[in-house]
């Protein structure tokens, strides 16, 4: 068995680490009527990315498909810092969301139609864990 020892080759593994580094996002599906709820999810926000979101991944943390509409679904961040959610709707529309809950921490709820979601959990400060919940419950 061979060894690689030159530059090009350990250059090369280099890049490989750094491209399989990227984060793919945590993929969820969720159907009205879903167990358990609240659904959670939890991670770190922000990124090196600068959104009118705050700092955002170059991925987004999570996707979301919904195989059926909501009537009403909730989605809703708790953490110790000034955190957001960045969604990105199955039509490609943006949206951030910011200080909803307390005037504080992000949250949108209501009607959501059948498609994929993206979802950035970003922050306008430093990095912070997050928890991320999903819920039919009205608050």
């Amino acid at each position: 068995m061979k060894i690689f020892t030159s530059c090009a080759c350990s250059g090369l593994f280099a890049l490989l680490l750094s491209t399989s580094a990227i984060a793919e996002p945590t993929r969820l599906a969720l159907n009205p009527g879903f167990r358990p709820d609240p659904t959670e999810e939890s991670g770190r926000s922000g990124g090196t990315i600068a959104s009118e979101c705050g700092n955002i991944a170059e991925e987004a943390n999570y996707e979301l498909t919904l195989d059926l509409a909501f009537d009403y679904l909730r989605i809703s961040a708790v953490a110790g810092g000034d955190i957001t959610l960045y969604l990105e709707y199955p039509d490609g529309r943006k949206e951030c969301y910011d200080d909803e809950i307390d005037g504080q921490l992000p949250e949108v709820a209501g009607p959501f139609s059948a498609g994929t979601y993206q979802i950035w959990i970003g922050d306008r400060g430093n990095s912070t864990e997050y928890r991320l919940y999903f819920t039919e419950m009205p608050r």
